[in-house]
């Protein structure tokens, strides 16, 4: 109970929320406007007690036992990317190194400085997360550029793995 009532107060609703418990890590959400959906499903990636919440749009049609539920999308910070990296090829060849490229942060390639790039990426949460990049640059030498996640729920540091805590 406690998490539906957290989720619907967040999300703010237009026409509101009916959430069942399909089984004790399974839960169907059915929203009652499309701007509600479109705001759930662009706006995550949602947690609930440090616990990521992967969502997938059903069809008609569609068992939600059997969906698999092992991608979901994160916003990532690319930090040191030296100078003349900073393109959109170069920009999707990194997000197809962290996982699948979705899109770009637009302000990316503007006049707007700032010391990191954003980027759209979809991750497979059953591989570890990819913590940095190396490169090579155009005199031979090489440049280290390192991602910061979004949004990030419990992860355990040593293996990258989304979801898994060990305490130490």
């Amino acid at each position: 109970m406690a998490m539906k009532n957290t989720l619907a107060s967040i999300w703010r609703l237009v026409k509101g929320v009916c959430i069942r418990d399909i089984n004790p890590a399974l839960f169907l959400f059915q929203f009652f406007h499309e701007l509600d959906i479109e705001r759930v499903i662009k706006g995550g990636p949602w947690t609930f007690n440090q616990h990521l919440l992967i969502t997938s749009r059903l069809k008609v049609g569609d068992n939600p036992n059997q969906i698999p539920l092992y991608f979901t999308d994160f916003w990532i910070q690319v930090y040191d990317l030296p100078y003349g990296f900073m393109s959109e090829r170069v920009g999707k060849e990194i997000c197809n190194f962290v996982g699948m490229y979705v899109e770009a942060d637009a302000n990316n390639f503007s006049g707007i400085w700032r010391n990191f790039r954003w980027i759209l990426v979809t991750i497979d949460v059953r591989k570890p997360l990819k913590r940095m990049m190396k490169i090579k640059k155009q005199r031979g030498d090489w440049s280290w550029i390192n991602f910061k996640y979004e949004r990030l729920s419990t992860f355990f540091f040593f293996c990258g793995i989304i979801g898994y805590n060990e305490k130490l």
